[in-house]
């Protein structure tokens, strides 16, 4: 692995505006030498199962004993939650100085990352499939270059999350060390931890400040994985929960967790503005306290979530596990703007809701009353086997961030075929796991689903039952919808194979994003259908103004996409793999029967897609039968080239 740096991202920041921008011209030669093999601050494949060591580099033996003390990252933490505590609530964040702690009610509000939005800029992260190396970097400068003129083998994922640019009230600098040795970056926010390496790891050569981030948890603000792979005698970081439970739970003896790095930011959209009402909730915490931060209440017996005012905020602490009785949700006090929010606060893992049935209605069955601004963040539902983890109806703006919902029935079902619909439905971050039949079931509009993990759903297998079914009802529901970024990781598996639905869509739709997702099996029988844009009922259906692009399908059935009633849709830039000794048709668009209404298929766009073919794999990479459709550039890749590049897993 080449020790070659990317571009100093420092030396950068210095050249450019508040905004990114060039504002000089003189970095032009040195964006030749961006990284050329190792790609930043790990090496681990996590786009697919976790994390996969690769390459170990050659120099890396010797580095294995020298390495940062991750204990020092810890009691700075630790140090920095007990002074939040301690600090005086009543100074405004104003006045704060660089590198001070803030009051924790200030993290807990959500004051902290409100405050953090006016210099917030993402981190794009990169995997490089010649190394299995991921480079991450805040310079849109840089990632263009990347993408333009190294990919590949460097493969753009997105944005993998947010920081600050610059000093924010509450924030603290996060330092910048290159390992020579191992051609990686290491960051800390600890002051202790830098000070330790620059005394005595001569080959960690100290960059200065990367950007800001935070030492105290709060509303807003994501944990930030840290592992070390002593193999490899460098650091992995991850800002999701679930791509860290993952190596835990299956890389641990690769990968050694070494807790929390720091905190950066959450969703990029702003935390809102708290009501003057928030109820605290501890294990500790007696249910006739008045539930504030100093004397919380036990769990949200006796309390009714729906008389509360808008805005009001229930913060579970960290680490505990509670009861939730199940509740009809219909607060209408709450609003888009000022919603009723159910979250976290404090250390440890995501507070578990244990529920003995359904877990939440959004009003009655049929109800029209049409409420809405609801949030859920960084929480976890745990269900019986059975029943609905939530059921929505006649509601809008509800938002699941960074949510884990696992052993229901059906985790979410939206029933939207009639008025008023469900609008507005944010689920991101989150992970939706082990539900005996579907992971989210049912019809909304104007929705988001993005960067989720779909895992085991359908664990009987049943072809009837997915890991996500969207539909939807012309004037109703089905429209507006963007699901991107999310990973549906053995669906519909029995016993290793693969014999019902990952992504399903039937109905009436129109205007629906499906973009940079990763639907994967090791093995599948016929009836897998990764990805299923297609008729499924005895009532007209169709799929108008459908975009379907970059997407990775790995190990479907006799069928990776299959396509009907889409007149119009544009597929692109996808990868099917197939490493199965089967025939199967990689994509498929256009049909010869259109009953009781449905809409002929034609003038489809299918282009720029590749085909991956190993393990005796064949059948054609598409097979368009829709008339006056445009197929160029599909290109299908045999032999070993089909398992290395673009065709990795």
């Amino acid at each position: 692995m080449s020790a070659t740096r990317p571009v100093n991202a420092f030396l950068e920041k210095n050249m450019t505006t508040h905004d990114n921008r060039w504002v000089r011209a003189g970095l032009a030669g040195t964006l030749s030498l961006l990284l050329t093999a190792c790609g930043g601050v790990g090496s681990a494949d996590t786009s697919a199962n976790g994390a996969q060591a690769r390459s170990t580099p050659a120099e890396a033996s010797s580095a294995v004993n020298a390495q940062p003390d991750a204990q020092l990252t810890a009691q700075t933490l630790a140090r920095a939650e007990t002074q939040a505590q301690k600090a005086d609530a009543s100074q405004p964040l104003e006045r704060l100085l660089p590198g001070r702690i803030a009051a924790k009610a200030a993290y807990v509000s959500g004051a902290i990352a409100r405050k953090a939005d006016a210099v917030r800029i993402p981190a794009y992260r990169f995997y490089n499939a010649r190394t299995g190396a991921h480079f991450f970097t805040t310079s849109t400068a840089e990632r263009d270059h990347i993408v333009n003129t190294l990919s590949p083998p460097f493969n753009l994922e997105g944005a993998a999350f947010s920081v600050a640019s610059d000093f924010s009230p509450g924030l603290s600098p996060v330092h910048r060390f290159y390992n020579t040795r191992t051609g990686v970056h290491f960051y800390t926010i600890s002051e202790s931890e830098r000070a330790n390496v620059v005394a005595t790891l001569p080959h960690f050569n100290y960059e200065g400040v990367a950007y800001h981030a935070s030492q105290v948890s709060g509303a807003g603000l994501l944990p930030f994985y840290r592992f070390y792979v002593p193999s490899g005698g460098f650091h992995f970081y991850t800002a999701s929960e679930a791509e860290k439970d993952n190596i835990i739970a299956n890389l641990s003896a690769t990968y050694r967790y070494e807790g929390i790095g720091y905190y950066v930011l959450g969703d990029d959209s702003l935390v809102p503005e708290p009501a003057a009402h928030a109820l605290y909730f501890s294990p500790a915490g007696v249910n006739t306290n008045p539930g504030t931060a100093a004397l919380p209440k036990r769990d949200r017996v006796g309390v009714d979530i729906n008389t509360l005012p808008a805005g009001t905020l229930l913060l579970f602490e960290r680490g505990g596990s509670y009861s939730w009785p199940f509740v009809i949700l219909e607060n209408l006090n709450a609003t888009e703007t000022q919603p009723i929010l159910i979250g976290d606060y404090g250390t440890g893992t995501k507070p578990v809701f244990n529920t003995t049935g359904d877990a939440i209605f959004f009003g009655n069955y049929q109800n029209t009353s049409f409420d809405g601004g609801y949030t859920f963040r960084n929480v976890r539902f745990i269900g019986p086997g059975s029943g609905t983890g939530m059921f929505l109806q006649s509601v809008h703006h509800v938002t699941l961030d960074g949510v884990e919902m696992s052993n229901y029935g059906i985790a979410i079902q939206s029933q939207a075929d009639r008025s008023p619909g469900v609008h507005n439905l944010r689920i991101v971050n989150s992970s939706i796991s082990r539900n005996t039949a579907m992971g989210i079931l049912g019809q909304f509009s104007n929705s988001v689903i993005e960067n989720n993990v779909f895992e085991a759903n359908n664990f009987r297998g049943s072809g009837l039952d997915h890991g996500t079914y969207l539909s939807g009802k012309t004037g109703y529901s089905g429209y507006n919808i963007v699901i991107r970024n999310n990973h549906y990781n053995r669906n519909s598996n029995v016993n290793g194979v693969c014999t019902g639905g990952n992504m399903t869509f039937h109905g009436q739709m129109d205007g629906v994003l499906i973009e940079g997702n990763r639907i994967e099996q090791d093995a599948a029988a016929d009836g897998c259908w990764e990805m299923s844009i297609t008729q499924g009922y005895g009532t007209a259906e169709w799929f108008r103004n459908f975009v379907v692009r970059n997407n990775k399908l790995i190990n479907a059935g006799n069928t990776g996409m299959a396509v009907q009633s889409a007149p119009g849709i544009v597929i692109e830039g996808n990868i099917v793999i197939n490493t199965q000794n089967r025939y199967q048709t990689s994509i498929g668009v256009g049909h010869n029967e259109y009953q009781n209404g449905d809409v002929p298929d034609g003038n489809a766009t299918v282009r720029n897609n590749t085909v991956c073919q190993s393990g005796g794999a064949t059948g054609p990479a598409v097979n368009v039968t829709a008339p006056n459709s445009v197929v160029t550039d599909n290109v299908t890749v045999t032999g070993s080239a089909a398992t290395t590049g673009v065709c990795a897993r």
